[in-house]
């Protein structure tokens, strides 16, 4: 990828895949390094430290839990912490444990219900519900976002919410694997339509 060459890599078959995608590469490639995803010009640029142009970028604490990189986020009060998946064409997706113990549907319009299939087949039903705020810290909110509330066990096989890439698709974002922080600045795709409300 581009100057970067693994050797024997470890590599997984599956049959199944989020829409358009051809296939999926873990955070751990990047070890050490900066992660820089720019949705305004379609670029994903890997840095061995960090660009000097970060001004209109907001930082936050990377998180890690078995292995999955997480950031801090919240609905309300309810925070938690959300794995990164770019891809994911989901907005949010919310541990069904998790939406149980935090009462998280109540009140909430239900968009619609449907069902879901992870990368080992297993499907899961769910309902998609639009949460009135999404937190990704004092400075970044966005409204009005659909979430998709798993209605059995996690596929992640512990407790864990999902920020998709409808979501994250609306910044654009460097991870900092050397000092594991997270930088988003809102790009042209910040008021873009949700793809569950289209």
């Amino acid at each position: 990828m581009g100057t970067r060459i693994w050797r024997d890599p470890e590599v997984g078959v599956t049959g199944l895949s989020s829409h358009n995608m051809d296939g999926r590469f873990g955070w751990d490639l990047f070890e050490s390094r900066q992660v820089e995803i720019d949705y305004d010009h379609h670029l994903l640029i890997i840095r061995p430290r960090l660009p000097k142009h970060l001004k209109g970028y907001v930082k936050r604490r990377l998180i890690f839990q078995r292995g999955y990189v997480c950031m801090e986020a919240a609905f309300g009060n309810d925070g938690s912490s959300f794995l990164l998946d770019t891809g994911s064409d989901q907005a949010a997706v919310v541990d069904s444990a998790w939406a149980a113990a935090h009462h998280f549907t109540t009140g909430l319009r239900i968009i619609k219900t449907s069902s879901i299939q992870d990368p080992r087949g297993v499907r899961y039903e769910t309902k998609t519900v639009e949460a009135p705020e999404l937190s990704l810290g004092a400075d970044i909110r966005l409204t009005n976002v659909p979430v998709f509330v798993l209605s059995g066990r996690n596929p992640a096989g512990f407790s864990l919410n999902i920020l998709g890439n409808d979501v994250l698709k609306r910044f654009n974002i460097i991870l900092d694997f050397q000092h594991d922080n997270i930088y988003l600045k809102p790009n042209q795709l910040m008021d873009a339509p949700y793809r569950a409300n289209s």
